[in-house]
């Protein structure tokens, strides 16, 4: 869509035809409705019952951090959003841009040119068929096919560290967007369309084969842990439950001779932090001013895509550093839940956790030793001058 509204010819390739569902947290965090309002979609979204998200909640055991969502770009609210509407949404936005849209076409292999991409070729309607472009970007998720055939490295890794499940319910109200957090569980609510609640409920990965024989019961076990059974069976439950314990935290290298990757098929986290849409949204206007550049002539193309990637890397790593850390789903030790429960007394300090949960802003710069002097030494410490 962003490369089409810069004048350039695009083909868009999914073997999906919309709308179509995926495995997504779902949520969209300050910077991905930021770029919405850019691109001139958050009113169709929004138009879609998507409704707005204005405060958050984040419960340990025994206490919660309570604060407005963070604002970015001039938003004031969040939104949780159905794939099957944003998805939509996106490929409609695309094709109005005079992007060439064809839905239910599967990539099959990759057209090489003197070592560098050239192309693809792929099958729709049981018919072979070859296309070629000055660059192929995969954006095909974290089973990225492209990012297999051009045999990209993974050089990071972290493993697999959470497992996640989730269904959509009548008659539980969101009091906004709510995280539940204790030692190996997590669980999640937040509004989505349709008058439904999203919930979900995650353990370490190492628990996933155990819980996948009694899925039923173990979800409703962390909902109890967490005080919130009762709430969610007054509801209904609209759909089965569905998720995955294939969640790897990694960096691929993501560009090479006419190719690049974006969003989950170069850098995948946890969801716990619910950051995959913004980092996508983050990436496609990245490549997309790089490509430009190389195609108008200012700058060689594999020296544009090269830097997008070590832009996306130095922007992220803080982040991802934070959410490996809150994917392992630990205990607080008893520093940590002393300096987390005073934060309730320091509004800057609740809304700082929320920023750092958005990836708005770097981890160390919140927890600092005079932030946690403040925290814990109670609500009539002084906030020190700038």
């Amino acid at each position: 869509m962003l490369l089409a509204r810069l004048g350039h010819r695009v083909l868009l390739l999914d073997r999906a035809r919309f709308p179509s569902d995926t495995i997504s947290s779902h949520y969209l965090q300050p910077q991905a409705v930021a770029a919405l309002w850019r691109w001139g979609l958050l009113d169709d979204l929004l138009a879609t019952g998507c409704p707005p998200i204005q405060q958050g909640r984040f419960a340990f055991d025994g206490f919660a951090l309570e604060a407005p969502v963070p604002t970015h770009d001039g938003t004031e609210f969040t939104l949780s959003s159905r794939r099957t509407y944003l998805d939509e949404l996106l490929v409609h936005a695309a094709g109005d841009a005079g992007v060439e849209v064809r839905e239910r076409f599967a990539v099959r292999d990759l057209v090489s040119d003197h070592g560098r991409v050239a192309g693809v070729r792929g099958e729709a309607d049981g018919r072979e068929t070859e296309e070629r472009a000055a660059v192929v970007v995969g954006a095909d998720g974290v089973h990225s096919r492209i990012a297999r055939l051009v045999e990209s490295p993974i050089h990071e890794d972290r493993g697999r560290l959470a497992c996640w499940y989730y269904s959509y319910w009548t008659g539980v109200d969101p009091l906004g967007f709510e995280l539940f957090a204790a030692p190996a569980r997590g669980a999640a609510i937040n509004p989505t369309q349709d008058g439904l609640a999203m919930v979900s409920v995650g353990w370490p990965r190492a628990e996933f084969d155990e819980h996948r024989r009694h899925l039923e019961a173990s979800f409703w076990d962390v909902l109890a842990r967490f005080g919130i059974e009762e709430r969610v069976r007054a509801g209904r439950r609209q759909e089965p439950l569905r998720g995955t314990g294939d969640v790897p935290n990694r960096y691929r290298r993501s560009h090479g001779p006419g190719w690049a990757l974006i969003g989950d098929a170069g850098y995948y986290k946890d969801p716990v932090t619910a950051l995959g849409i913004a980092d996508a949204f983050r990436d496609a206007e990245a490549v997309a001013g790089a490509i430009h550049s190389a195609l108008a002539g200012k700058r060689p193309v594999d020296e544009a895509l090269a830097d997008y990637e070590a832009r996306r890397d130095a922007a992220t790593r803080a982040h991802f550093e934070f959410t490996t850390r809150v994917a392992r789903l630990p205990a607080l030790d008893p520093a940590s839940r002393a300096m987390l429960s005073g934060f309730r007394d320091h509004a800057d300090l609740a809304e700082g956790y929320f920023r750092v949960f958005a990836g708005l802003l770097e981890w160390p710069r919140l927890f600092t030793p005079e932030n946690v002097t403040r925290a814990v030494s109670g609500p009539s410490a002084i906030r020190p001058q700038a």
